[in-house]
C-alpha cells in the first residue's frame, strides 16, 4: 500500500522526463533565437564548419593532387552559365581567404535566404575546399573554377600587383553574366550579412551600390547589385577597357570613374544599414542596438586579415571555429 504523500517511483521518473523535455524545448528556442534574430551569433558555427584550418591545409594539397582520382572536374563559368537564372549573387575566393568565405555563407544561411550563389574559384585548393563544406549548409552554391590565370593560394596584401591581378577578374565575370541577361549582385568575401538585402534592389535603378562612407561620394566595387540592361552591359565592357588601359589600375578605380559619368541610373545604398569597415568602426553603439537596423557590414578598410578578422570577431560577426 502507497499512502497519501509517499513519492512513488513514476512520479520521479516523470518528473525527470518532463524536466528533459522542457531542457530540449529551451535549448531549441535558444537556437532559433541564435539563427533567426538580430542578437550576437554565439557558437553556432563550429558545429557546422568542424574541420580546423590546420586540418584542412595539411590534407588539401593531397586531395588536389589526386583530384582526377577523386572526380573533381573543375568545371568553369562559361560551362556553368546556360543553366543560372536571375539574379545571381557572385563571389570570387582564393584558398587564402576561404574562411572569410564560409564565414559569410553562414551569414546567408542564418538568415534563411536561398539566392542563386555563383562561387568562382580562383585556384585548385579553394575549390577543392568548398566543395567538401557546401554540403554543410542548405544554399544553392554553383561553384566554378576561373577559366582565366590561377592565382596564388595565399592571403594577398591589398595594393600589390598580384592583388590587383586577382580583383580585375571580377569585371570579366560580370560581364559574361549580365550580357546573359542575369543581374548580379556581387559580394565580396570579407563581408557579413546581418539582414536581407534584396527588398533594396527592387527599384527602378540600374545599380544599387555600397558607399564607402556617410559623406562621401567614393563607391564600392565589393558589393553592388546590377540590373541587366543595355546600359550596365556598356558600363561593364567600358570598366574593362579601362583596366585594360590602365593595367596598374585596380577594379575600384576604375568602377568610380565610371560611375561619376552618369549615363546609367545609381543608388547607393543607405551606409548606416550597408557599412563599410570605416562607417561600421566609427561608431560605438553595438551595432545590433543601432537604428535602422543594419544590413551588411563589410571589413574593407581594415588593412591585413588577421585584423579584419580580429574586428568581426570583436563584433561577434565571426562565426566559423578557425
Amino acid at each position: 500500500m502507497i499512502r497519501v504523500g509517499e513519492n512513488r517511483p513514476c512520479d520521479r521518473s516523470c518528473f525527470v522526463i518532463l524536466a528533459c523535455v522542457v531542457i530540449i524545448v529551451n535549448v531549441t528556442i535558444e537556437l532559433q533565437s541564435i539563427t533567426s534574430d538580430t542578437t550576437p551569433y554565439l557558437a553556432v558555427a563550429p558545429r557546422l564548419f568542424n574541420a580546423t584550418k590546420a586540418q584542412s591545409d595539411r590534407s588539401l594539397k593531397e586531395v588536389v593532387r589526386n583530384g582526377t582520382k577523386l572526380n573533381f572536374s573543375f568545371k568553369t563559368l562559361p560551362e556553368l552559365i546556360e543553366n543560372l537564372t536571375s539574379p545571381v549573387l557572385l563571389t570570387t575566393v582564393n584558398f587564402g581567404f576561404t574562411d572569410f568565405l564560409h564565414n559569410l555563407l553562414f551569414s546567408i544561411w542564418r538568415l534563411r535566404l536561398q539566392p542563386n550563389i555563383v562561387i568562382i574559384c580562383e585556384d585548385k585548393e579553394s575549390y577543392v575546399d568548398i566543395s567538401r563544406y557546401q554540403k554543410s549548409l542548405n544554399l544553392r552554391i554553383n561553384l566554378s573554377m576561373t577559366h582565366k590565370d590561377l592565382s596564388p593560394t595565399i592571403a594577398l596584401k591589398y595594393n600589390t600587383s598580384e592583388y590587383g591581378k586577382l580583383v580585375n577578374k571580377r569585371p570579366r565575370y560580370v560581364q559574361m553574366l549580365i550580357n546573359k541577361g542575369i543581374d548580379v549582385f556581387f559580394i565580396d568575401t570579407d563581408i557579413v550579412l546581418i539582414g536581407d538585402p534584396f527588398p533594396f534592389f527592387n527599384g527602378t535603378s540600374d545599380v544599387y551600390v555600397q558607399k564607402e562612407l556617410v559623406n562621401g561620394t567614393a563607391l564600392c566595387a565589393g558589393f553592388f547589385y546590377m540590373k541587366s540592361n543595355s546600359r550596365t552591359r556598356k558600363m561593364v565592357s567600358d570598366w574593362i577597357q579601362y583596366l585594360d588601359k590602365h593595367p596598374t589600375k585596380m577594379d575600384q578605380e576604375g568602377f568610380n570613374k565610371l560611375f561619376a559619368k552618369g549615363n546609367f541610373s545609381i543608388s547607393p545604398l543607405p551606409p548606416e544599414q550597408f557599412s563599410s569597415g570605416h562607417v561600421f568602426m566609427s561608431s560605438k553603439t553595438p551595432w545590433f542596438e543601432r537604428s535602422p537596423p543594419l544590413v551588411e557590414v563589410h571589413a574593407n578598410f581594415i588593412i591585413g586579415k588577421d585584423k579584419k578578422k580580429e574586428m568581426l570577431r570583436n563584433a561577434g560577426l565571426w562565426f566559423v571555429q578557425y
